[in-house]
């Protein structure tokens, strides 16, 4: 394909830093208590901005009944009404969101492309002309008029602030005549007195706007008309205490959708006119979500899911050897060397499957979960073709040792599994955790014997050579099956009894593998003393220790260092030297 290549950058080629957040409990709970103390305060500012509204409501629509006449209505204003003063009308059982209703309309005629009718029908064209504004909606125009006195002065009200300048109608373009000139040769609605072009202002009328503005419930008011504030006069502040007569012209059937018509007056807050629903809307969800999140807690705390039984993720440069060694487990390398270990792997799933009926109906703990292939075992013995986990494996991220209780109020389990061996007990010994959690458990220690002299000068003798530096670790690899020079023999078996931090002693003895042409002969002796183990080669007459580093508070080797005055000896995942 042609074309230059994109520039080359950070953005392009996707080395941003990444950022994915942690959903733990200590980041969650905050969020979900601040999020709903921000909604319970938004409540009570909203209630408080309603109730400093000030209101006055009647209905008129059964004091009105002949259409076209004018009707008379006293009412009382008992405070003084500061500030700005708006005036609505309102409808009852009036719905404008129905949408046969509300879908007849065209807006494009509304910006003043007068023969744009598409979606009006029935209200579409009075023969060959279009009617302007065509549609239910517009056709349905809201008309009675009002005339508001006060100790028979005519209250100065005016629409002016009633309407956004974003998404008012437009006329037709001046064509240098009158306004109706503009709207020649249309019709007006089959329900209007008159046409549109006799209306204050036609298209840009202020009535005709707010009534196409549909409301969503059967109940609404809209706005009419505004308090005209006049300097020098007595509504110089507002609308003054007193009684007051409203003259209705009653134009507007509501009887026919058993409707009712009403007149609303009202301040403002700076939250709006009076609205009570919003405020104690978000009082109710304030509310529930705090509730929500002392559940929450409840439940983290019962559960022992505390941060206190979490690992804290250390920063790069303080990470320590401990760090990076459960840190290797967020990675897949580590699991994927067990799962493609198929004889232990399947010794592990034929145990539990050829003994179903132990585990049916019981209670295991999975001491260091992995993958959960063990659990997987474990809750389905039987084979089922689906199960679903998330009903009956319950995880607790955090080192046993660190569980004050389990989930749900267990006490015991029945069963306890593990993979607690690792790599011949010198990596990923799970040991000391395995005897905290059970009852009982059988242990078997296999050790055998490699040659491989380009790995042992890749990976042991390359260090002698550089600045003097010795291996300080055990190797751990995966070793091919040709370079085992020996038979694999039984090191220890022991019925896991032993109290914790007990010694085990043991000696065993390795004799050449059968199939190797090589003279070798490999007598070995090992004991589990003070010091991790003591290796001696009665061919070679020396011996390799393996001295204990560092010790934990209770006295655990951790880090074992090999003595560069002995020969190093390679061990692979089942104890390989």
């Amino acid at each position: 394909m042609g074309g230059a290549d994109p520039k080359e950058s950070r953005f392009k080629q996707q080395k941003l830093p990444a950022w994915k957040p942690l959903p733990t409990a200590n980041v969650v709970l905050p969020i979900v208590f601040i999020l709903g103390a921000a909604c319970v305060g938004i409540g009570v500012a909203l209630v408080l901005a309603s109730a400093s509204v000030k209101e006055t409501f009647f209905l008129y629509g059964d004091e009105c009944l002949d259409q076209g006449l004018t009707c008379l209505h006293k009412f009382n204003i008992p405070t003084d009404y500061e500030g700005d003063v708006f005036f609505y009308y309102y409808l009852s059982n009036y719905h404008q969101n129905l949408r046969t209703y509300f879908s007849s309309r065209n807006d494009n005629q509304y910006l003043g492309n007068l023969q744009s009718t598409s979606g009006c029908a029935p209200f579409d064209k009075d023969g060959d002309k279009p009617i302007v504004p065509c549609g239910a909606v517009a056709n349905s125009l809201f008309n009675d008029t009002y005339t508001l006195s006060w100790k028979g002065i005519i209250v100065p009200l005016t629409s002016d602030g009633l309407l956004w300048d974003a998404g008012q109608f437009k006329n037709p373009p001046d064509n240098g005549g009158d306004l109706c000139s503009r709207f020649e040769g249309t019709a007006k609605p089959p329900n209007w007195g008159k046409p549109i072009c006799e209306m204050d202002g036609g298209l840009e009328n202020v009535d005709l706007n707010i009534w196409m503005r549909l409301a969503a419930l059967p109940n609404f008011r809209k706005p009419w008309r505004k308090l005209n504030r006049i300097q020098g006069t007595a509504f110089e502040k507002g609308l003054p205490a007193g009684d007051y007569l409203l003259n209705i012209t009653n134009q507007y059937p509501v009887a026919q959708f058993d409707g009712d018509k009403g007149f609303v007056v009202s301040t403002t807050s700076w939250a709006g006119g009076k609205n009570d629903f919003l405020g104690i809307a978000y009082l109710v969800v304030g509310g529930l979500v705090l509730l929500i999140g002392a559940i929450l807690v409840i439940v983290h705390c019962k559960a022992g899911h505390s941060s206190k039984g979490q690992r804290r993720q250390a920063a790069p440069n303080d990470m320590t050897s401990k760090d990076y060694y459960f840190d290797s487990y967020s990675h897949f390398g580590i699991h994927e060397e067990m799962l493609k270990d198929e004889v232990r792997t399947n010794t592990y799933r034929n145990s539990i499957y050829h003994n179903k009926h132990l585990f049916k109906d019981k209670i295991v703990m999975d001491v260091g979960f992995g993958t959960g292939i063990l659990s997987m075992f474990a809750a389905n013995p039987d084979k089922s073709s689906r199960i679903n986990l998330d009903s009956i494996v319950e995880v607790i991220q955090c080192k046993i040792e660190d569980i004050k209780e389990l989930s749900f109020g267990v006490e015991k389990v029945d069963i306890i599994i593990s993979e607690w061996m690792g790599y011949c007990l010198f990596y990923e010994s799970m040991l000391n955790t395995v005897l905290y959690a059970r009852d009982k458990w059988l242990a078997k220690l296999f050790i055998t014997a490699i040659e491989d002299r380009q790995y042992k000068e890749d990976k042991i003798n390359w260090w002698d050579n550089v600045r003097k530096m010795a291996i300080t670790e055990p190797l751990v690899d995966v070793v091919d099956n040709n370079q085992v020079v020996t038979g694999n023999y039984c090191v220890k078996e022991a019925a896991l009894t032993v109290k914790k931090g007990e010694e085990l002693k043991g000696v065993f003895t390795c004799t050449s593998n059968a199939r190797n042409e090589r003279d070798l002969d490999f007598n070995i002796k090992v004991s589990f003393h003070d010091w991790l183990n003591s290796v001696t080669s009665e061919r070679r007459q020396k011996t390799t220790l393996f001295h204990c580093q560092n010790r934990d508070n209770n006295g655990h080797c951790l880090d074992c260092l090999t003595s560069s005055d002995y020969p190093k000896i390679n061990f692979s995942p089942i104890g390989a030297f």
